[in-house]
């Protein structure tokens, strides 16, 4: 049989080389008919230009004959240049011999047509109309030309005859090498058909012989696969005592059930709290609980599907009709041939937990009332300070006004009442700063303070603090130093209270100083934070002292000297630091004085551009040339006379009054004044809502207000010039401040 199939091999491979061979040797020639099929359109193609050419030659030289317009000779010069190359051409490309001779002819009939026509051109350029008639009327010209068309169409004629050869040629080879191919393919086919037959014959004999040993060997695999199922049978079958056995024993709810959710195994005392595995083994479960809710019908029917459901809580209701949580699980178990045989369910009491959750719900719900009703308090405890703030500071209003204006007025007042008037003074303004720091203090306790975080160039605010301490260091005869500070150091910092802070602590110092003391303040700086430090040369703070530091209202025992305080500010300073994301400390000895230090983070420099104050707020200064009119609308007695006589010593402007806002809106709209000062708890409307009706109306919307009131908690200068306020003043009014911030107004107002 092998030699068989290697003959066959032979065979096929010489008949195979033998078409190959012949299909190139015949694929050859048609290539060369083409080839030569194609140079022949090229030589024909060739032959009617040139035809083309002359007569557009000589269609030229007639024109040029009727016009005297040379453009018309553009063709017969192009022949003339050109028809030398192309004849040559022509001669190169054709291989026939009949064609050549037609090319030789050619040549001196295109020669003396090409002289015809330039000796009539040369008649015509010299105006020689009788020499070019002469010329035209011997018909040598026409004869020439019917000449050379006669020799082009017998050159193109021939030319194409051969092309019909090739052609021809081109479609033999071309079915012949279709002839080959197809005897080829029927060769190979035939070929390949008896060498698969013989191939089939061998490997059949070879299946049969392996088909005879496989069996064998199967029969005795699936005898040892018998014995091995058998074994596992009975091992699983034991496994299954095991499992039933230990779910029967198990300390917890543990059922198994089979396909119709009959229970096999039960441990604990279950749901219905029957004895252990005796009443419910072999019983089902859905005719012992008919009540038994839908989603849980589902959850076992998904379970027998395979679904595995872990942590599903519900309510249980027992055999006596008390309720309980359970916590269930659930997954399908597998029967001896890998199939899903029904669904194990194991069930854990959870009642504590949930009764714990409840109790941590309840206590949840305690904490959220006992913060509403702190956040209540908050309140109330913010709407009495601003309320007490208001009705302390409107007495003090009048009281340190009217001892301002005693001070400075005019006639001078003796030597005894500037002796009795002092102690007024300063007891007003001491209650005054005691009232700003119980409330600073209140608001930052409760979070209401605003405290911006922002990078301040310290260098600046340095200088704005030592011009703040200058007169009490004076007064105090304290000699105060500021160590140089880098003009680029920048903190993160809110700078009003960053000034508080500093001017606090250096005020400190200086009270508490040694008669000629000194006060030193050095700044440092670390990559990420910057260091204030302020040393003084008093009488220093003992071990035990400083422990009480940073405590409301608590002096350290000065309560009975001469220095005045209240023993809030350090709190306030402490608090304002810790909000602006810094700390403060304090280093000191009995006898050798002390150095409260504190600290910010440090914010590194970026270039910005600078300040620009709007055309809109900084006015340009006129000069008052007439007389101007004030508004002020105020329902206090004394804090009208308090402002009728700073008013009275200014000239130039008229004041004009209203107890309340209607009555001000009214007298606004009538006079038009210059500026309005405006109380905001009037009676009626408020302050607020009589400058936003002002600001609604056209003929008063300019007007500059600005807000004069007793409420002076933070919030309500910030709510005050949101609303729209010019300026928003504080009571009691400090007469430089008032003067200063009515002279702004007066100036937006005459530059608008």
């Amino acid at each position: 049989m092998k030699s068989k199939i290697t003959a066959a091999l032979a065979v096929s491979a010489l008949l195979v080389v033998l078409g190959v061979a012949t299909s190139f040797w015949s694929f050859n020639q048609m290539k060369e008919a083409d080839a030569a099929r194609k140079h022949t359109q090229v030589v024909i193609h060739m032959a009617n230009n040139l035809r083309s050419a002359l007569r557009d030659a000589e269609t030229g030289q007639l024109d040029y004959l009727l016009t005297g317009d040379e453009d018309f000779l553009g063709a017969y010069l192009a022949v003339r240049d050109s028809i030398s190359a192309r004849l040559d051409e022509l001669h190169r490309l054709t291989t026939i011999s009949a064609a050549h001779q037609h090319l030789d002819a050619l040549t001196p009939l295109i020669d003396a047509k090409l002289a015809d026509l330039l000796q009539v051109i040369e008649s015509r350029h010299n105006h020689d109309l009788t020499a070019v008639l002469a010329i035209i009327s011997n018909g040598q010209g026409k004869r020439l030309m019917d000449s050379i068309r006669a020799e082009i169409t017998s050159f193109i004629q021939i030319e194409e005859d051969a092309q019909t050869q090739y052609e021809a040629q081109y479609q033999s080879n071309t079915r012949l090498l279709f002839i080959l191919i197809v005897s080829a393919s029927l060769v190979a086919l035939l070929c390949a058909v008896i060498f698969a037959w013989l191939i089939y014959r061998v490997t059949q004999q070879r299946v049969r012989n392996l088909v005879h040993l496989e069996t064998q060997h199967l029969l005795d695999v699936q005898e040892v696969t018998n014995r091995k199922l058998l074994q596992a049978k009975a091992s699983l079958e034991k496994s299954r005592e095991q499992l039933l056995s230990f779910i029967q024993n198990a300390p917890v709810n543990i059922a198994m059930f089979d396909m119709d959710m009959n229970y096999l195994a039960v441990s604990g005392h279950w749901m219905t709290e029957y004895s252990r595995g005796k009443d419910l083994v072999g019983r089902n479960h859905y005719e012992l609980f008919p009540n038994m809710p839908a989603e849980w019908k589902v959850i076992y029917q998904q379970g027998l599907a395979g679904a595995t459901f872990m942590n599903v809580e519900d309510v249980w209701t027992k055999a006596d009709g008390s309720k309980i949580w359970l916590r269930w699980s659930l997954q399908p178990w597998l029967d001896e041939y890998g199939a899903i045989g029904g669904i194990i369910i194991s069930a854990e009491d959870i009642s504590e937990h949930k009764r714990a959750e409840q109790v941590l719900l309840d206590m949840n719900t305690e904490l959220k009332t006992a913060k509403a009703d702190a956040e209540k308090a908050n309140l109330a405890k913010s709407t009495f300070l601003s309320r007490m703030s208001h009705e302390l500071r409107t007495p003090l209003n009048a009281i340190l006004g009217f001892a301002q204006l005693l001070e400075t007025g005019s006639p001078p007042l003796q030597e005894v009442h500037i002796k009795r008037l002092k102690p007024i003074t300063k007891a007003g303004w001491y209650l005054l700063e005691l009232i700003k720091d119980i409330l600073d203090l209140a608001l930052i306790e409760s979070d209401k303070i605003p405290v911006l975080r922002e990078p301040v160039l310290l260098a600046e605010v340095m200088r704005e603090c030592r011009s703040m301490i200058e007169l009490q260091a004076q007064q105090c005869g304290i000699q105060v130093k500021f160590l140089p500070v880098d003009e680029s150091w920048l903190v993160s910092a809110d700078r009003t209270r960053l000034k508080q802070v500093i001017v606090n602590l250096l005020s400190n110092a200086i009270k508490y100083n040694r008669a000629q003391g000194t006060v030193e303040v050095v700044c440092t700086c670390t990559p990420e934070r910057i260091r204030i430090n302020i040393r003084d040369s008093g009488e220093g703070i003992s071990p035990e002292m400083q422990k009480q530091l940073f405590q409301p209202f608590n002096r350290l025992g000065k309560e009975s000297s001469a220095v005045e305080g209240t023993g809030i500010g350090l709190v306030v300073t402490k608090l304002l630091i810790e909000q602006m994301g810094g700390s403060i400390g304090v280093k000191s000895t009995a006898g050798m004085g002390s150095e409260f230090h504190f600290e910010l983070i440090r914010v590194t420099p970026q270039p910005a551009d600078g300040d620009i104050l709007p055309s809109a707020l900084a006015p340009q200064a006129k000069e008052v040339a007439t007389l101007r009119k004030l508004l002020y609308v105020e329902d206090n007695p004394a804090n009208l006379m308090l402002v009728e006589e700073i008013m009275a010593e200014q000239p130039g402007v008229h004041m004009l009054s209203a107890r309340d806002g209607n009555v001000g809106i009214a007298l606004a709209r009538t006079h038009l004044p210059d500026v309005i000062l405006m109380d905001i708890n009037l009676p009626g409307i408020s302050g607020v809502e009589a400058m936003n009706i002002l600001r609604n109306d056209p003929a008063t919307k300019h007007i500059p207000i600005i807000a004069l009131s007793a409420n002076a908690m933070v919030y309500d200068r910030t709510k005050g010039l949101e609303a729209g306020f010019f300026q928003y003043l504080t009571k009691p009014i400090k007469i430089n401040e008032f003067k200063n911030a009515l002279d702004d107004a007066l100036k937006f107002s005459g530059a608008r």
